[in-house]
């Protein structure tokens, strides 16, 4: 078989090295860092009206490793770079972060009325649970009293 004019054959060396292997490693790698990971983000109620506004959503997968973030004072919570799959869905209540080191009480701010996560959803296998995706999506969590 002939080459087109100007046009040579690489090596054979070069065909079957270590090296020409890299290119795919790094597109997989990327794809693994970028492509499996999912974000979950959604608002935490009690009852079906009444906003949480303190406390701490856990995701926990397969290989029990957990994931959390806190709930912001409106209720919303967002958790990145979740692995892909079911996870189950705890909560628990927690004391708000005081932001800029105030050791003093008083210099604290004023913390928003703490409404309490009933005591069975800090257990992991409460019956909550999400599939994460690949990307974002929304998961509300509605709590019953």
């Amino acid at each position: 078989m002939s080459q087109p004019a100007g046009r040579r054959a690489l090596p054979r060396w070069i065909l079957f090295s270590p090296l020409a292997l890299l290119p795919v490693l790094v597109v997989g790698w990327c794809v693994w860092m970028l492509g499996g990971k999912g974000t979950v983000n959604g608002k935490v109620t009690l009852g079906g009206t009444t906003t949480v506004t303190a406390g701490i959503v856990i995701f926990t997968g397969a290989d029990g490793v957990p994931f959390s973030a806190r709930i912001d004072k409106d209720g919303y919570y967002t958790l990145t770079k979740l692995p892909l799959g079911e996870m189950k869905v705890s909560l628990t209540n927690a004391a708000p972060a005081y932001e800029g080191g105030a050791k003093d009480p008083a210099a604290r701010p004023a913390v928003p009325k703490k409404l309490p996560i009933p005591g069975r959803y800090e257990n992991p296998d409460n019956g909550l649970k999400v599939v994460v995706k690949s990307g974002s999506q929304t998961y509300n969590i509605e709590l019953k009293p």
